[in-house]
Parts: C-alpha cells; sequence; structure tokens
C-alpha cells in the first residue's frame, strides 16, 4: 500500500537536529544517525565540520541551508537560555580555518 509510514523515510528530530528516531527508509536513505554521540549528534556541528554532511545539498544551496540552520540554533538559544549543551554548541564549535564555510559559520555565529 503506497503511503504507509513505514515506506516513507521518517525522522524524529529534537529542537537541535538531533535525530531521536528513525524509521528503515529513513536508515537507508541517509544512514542511520541515531547512534552518534557528542556535538556530533547535532546536525547543525555535523554541516559545519564534516562535509559529508553538505554532500547531500548542491553548492547553490548551501548557503541558505546554513543560514537556516543557524536561525534554527538561535531560536533554541532563545528559547533555551542557558542550556549548557545550547550554549556549548555556539562557544565550542571548530576553529573557522577547520570549516569549509568559515565566513558564513563565523559571521552567522556571532549574530548569535
Amino acid at each position: 500500500m503506497a503511503g504507509r509510514l513505514g515506506d516513507t523515510p521518517a525522522v524524529v528530530l529534537s529542537d537541535l537536529g538531533e535525530v531521536l528516531a528513525q524509521n528503515e527508509a529513513a536508515v537507508l536513505l541517509t544512514g542511520d544517525h541515531t547512534g552518534l554521540s557528542g556535538d556530533r549528534r547535532y546536525i547543525v556541528h555535523r554541516w559545519f565540520t564534516d562535509p559529508a554532511a553538505r554532500a547531500a545539498h548542491p553548492p547553490e544551496e548551501q548557503e541558505h541551508q546554513s543560514r537556516q540552520l543557524v536561525a534554527d540554533l538561535r531560536a533554541v538559544a532563545g528559547r533555551r537560555s542557558g542550556d549548557p549543551t545550547v550554549t556549548g554548541l555556539v562557544t565550542s564549535g571548530p576553529p573557522a580555518a577547520d570549516l569549509r564555510l568559515p565566513a558564513t559559520y563565523v559571521r552567522l555565529i556571532r549574530m548569535l
């Protein structure tokens, strides 16, 4: 039967983009992200530190996706002021020299 949830990739994310659950179709499409630890659990961290996280997006869309992820992080920071996880993602990011998109990351994170 087409359209069943089991046939459609489905992922449950936290407000920080941590994969909390994903069905088999999503695992087959994007890999299993439920076992990641540390900051790698959060998509905003992986996006700016792991080229493989950006590989599924065409280069011309990466600036927009970068801005969207930082906007989402800003929204979470506003809702969860003082949360050590959020603070850690904002303040302990990788050195700009290690980033493929350093100007975007540094400029957008400073907006927090």
